[in-house]
């Protein structure tokens, strides 16, 4: 059985954020290794984006599941980019 997969499109701001913080929660609770993020539909990602999955991280760690956002879109990968987070999520 491979990883779970989550995707998400469009913009990922204030408003949507608490989405994909639940989405996430859930998603670790259900991975046994890795929860891989497909993120490659996403046309905005803002701060609260970035904290929703840094939140995330920190409970997957403690659960010894890696999250893995890949593929994302260049917005995305601008970001975490700019916040140095490319090889905590496993983007290249």
């Amino acid at each position: 059985m491979g990883s779970p997969v989550l995707s998400f499109e469009g913009e990922i701001d204030i408003l949507t954020a608490p989405q994909l913080r639940r989405a996430l929660r859930d998603g670790v609770s259900a991975a046994r290794a890795e929860l891989r993020v497909d993120m490659a539909g996403v046309r905005s990602f803002g701060s609260a984006g970035v904290v929703a999955l840094i939140e995330a991280s920190k409970v997957a760690q403690a659960t010894e599941v890696a999250i893995r956002v890949s593929p994302c879109s260049a917005a995305v990968q601008r970001v975490l980019a700019v916040t140095r987070l490319e090889q905590a999520f496993g983007v290249t």
